[in-house]
């Protein structure tokens, strides 16, 4: 994994463990995830990278956000993250302009080959995704509820289970509107991507408005 920051702080723990502290401007480039905030941290004693200060994460179709990111490593390896409060995913549908949506106060992410499998989302959990018959898209889905796991395949929505009465519609292609394909707080950010590890010594552009 690549980073750059304006302020690199490491300290050693013990002979084998390790803290490194990187301030302002963060940028983060490894092949299977990108990510942007303005601080980080992380602890090799636990192998968790923590990204602080409207932190953006990227993988693979998916974008990520949250009030904070925490990223579980193994060996280099991702094994998944955690995006606490205002946790909001976008996975994009066969290279297309149509987004799945995920909404919620909490996302925990499992990685398995370097791409997300699994995804748990808890608390006020809004869920937009496209439904398909075979490869053909017929629907979108709109489900409301307090819990969900969602399985992933091909890096697109697979299939959800929900613990609780789900409040869902599902609107036919035709009838679906420019409103209906967003949820609050959708935010498409591919073009501050971090696209190469050269890629980390240029200024992402700003968020869009």
């Amino acid at each position: 994994m690549f980073l750059h920051a304006d302020t690199l702080y490491h300290r050693d723990l013990d002979s084998v463990n390790n803290f490194l502290t990187a301030y302002h401007h963060v940028r983060l480039y490894k092949k299977d995830l990108q990510a942007l905030c303005d601080s980080a941290s992380y602890n090799s004693m636990d192998s968790l990278m923590q990204l602080y200060d409207d932190p953006i994460l990227w993988s693979n179709r998916s974008q990520a956000t949250g009030e904070k990111i925490m990223i579980k490593l193994n060996n280099q390896t991702i094994k998944g993250f955690i995006l606490e409060n205002n946790a909001f995913m976008i996975n994009q549908v066969d290279s297309s302009d149509k987004f799945n949506q995920l909404s919620c106060k909490n996302i925990e992410a499992f990685f398995e080959k370097d791409t997300v499998r699994k995804a748990v989302l808890t608390d006020n959990v809004e869920a937009l995704y496209y439904a398909k018959d075979k490869s053909k898209i017929i629907g979108l889905n709109r489900t409301i509820c307090s819990f969900m796991n969602i399985w992933f395949k091909n890096e697109e929505i697979d299939r959800a289970t929900m613990n609780t009465k789900p409040q869902g519609t599902i609107t036919p292609m035709k009838d679906v509107t420019e409103a209906d394909s967003k949820l609050k707080g959708y935010s498409w950010q591919y073009d501050r991507r971090p696209k190469s590890k050269q890629d980390l010594l240029n200024e992402p552009k700003e968020p869009a408005k």
